[in-house]
């Protein structure tokens, strides 16, 4: 799409409208109105390989209401950003249980992952030599740091549907060629400052969609199984999330939705995937849902930054 009010509240309006109490089949309904493809069928699978989930993409060019976590605005014009969302079917007890918390950050690696892939694919080479994993890591819970600075955001939502199968709504924003001086934060970069070259706006964005699209896929269809396999699904998660978290370890102050700011050191991912903060006393608090702010102080603009 050229334009949308948001891609996460067309992709959750479309659905909603659909018949139907099972999500898989809402998604199949979707994949035959006009100008949706590339709908993927859980039988698209290898011999051992878990079920693949159903899901849908939704791109818009420019969004007029571009939704960020705790509701904030996400800048974006177009052939800047990439904006997308995608609609995923998955088991309602993985959506609404208590390892919800670990979505978000599944949708986080899946959008480090794509880019990684597409940015190998294009030739891309980080301008200051750092490796992938050195440059791109996750604040808690799923902001994509790019070298201490902002580069994407994640908004996931829930779409209850029924008792077996609801929808996991996954929205993101990443910056790909937004110009320095229409950055909206101090914190925030564009990938054009720190990989070069590039392709073009659309090649990008097309490009980005489809490794993005594999990595969701993968990482969601591994914590839909069952027993011994989720277990071991969301075990590897962690790990992971933890080996790429730009949180940890760093002071932070935690700006909760009401209640006084804390300020204290990010200790610990739980396996909640709730954030534990130690404060000035040796306290441990938890945090699930509040903005965490990490506090050293940001390079200079353009100290890490090139223009190209």
């Amino acid at each position: 799409m050229e334009s949308v009010d948001s891609t996460n509240t067309y992709l959750a309006r479309t659905l909603a409208a659909l018949p139907g109490d099972d999500a898989r089949e809402r998604l199949r309904q979707l994949g035959l109105e006009p100008g949706w493809q590339s709908l993927q069928e859980p039988n698209q699978v290898g011999v051992g390989a878990p079920p693949v989930l159903p899901l849908a993409l939704a791109i818009a060019d420019q969004q007029t209401r571009c939704r960020g976590r705790l509701d904030r605005v996400w800048y974006n014009q177009s052939g800047q950003s990439f904006l997308a969302s995608w609609a995923v079917a998955v088991p309602t007890d993985l959506l609404t249980g208590p390892t919800a918390g670990w979505l978000p950050m599944a949708v986080g690696m899946a959008v480090a992952g794509g880019l990684e892939q597409t940015l190998t694919a294009c030739g891309a080479r980080n301008l200051t030599g750092k490796r992938f994993d050195q440059a791109l890591r996750l604040k808690w819970p799923n902001d994509l740091f790019c070298s201490g600075r902002k580069l994407a955001g994640v908004l996931c939502e829930a779409l209850p549907v029924g008792p077996q199968w609801s929808v996991l709504v996954a929205g993101v924003g990443l910056n790909l060629f937004v110009p320095a001086d229409s950055l909206p934060t101090a914190e925030s970069t564009s990938l054009q400052y720190h990989y070069w070259p590039l392709s073009g706006y659309e090649s990008l964005r097309n490009q980005l969609a489809v490794s993005v699209s594999e990595h969701i896929s993968r990482e969601l269809t591994a914590l839909a199984q069952s027993g011994d396999e989720a277990q071991q699904a969301f075990c590897d998660l962690h790990e992971r999330v933890v080996e790429r978290s730009w949180t940890l370890g760093k002071p932070v102050e935690v700006r909760p939705v009401a209640g006084p700011n804390l300020k204290g050191t990010a200790v610990q991912i739980a396996a909640d995937a709730t954030l534990l903060v130690e404060d000035g006393s040796g306290e441990r608090v938890s945090v699930s849902t509040a903005d965490v702010g990490v506090l050293p102080s940001l390079p200079t603009q353009g100290s890490d930054m090139k223009q190209t």
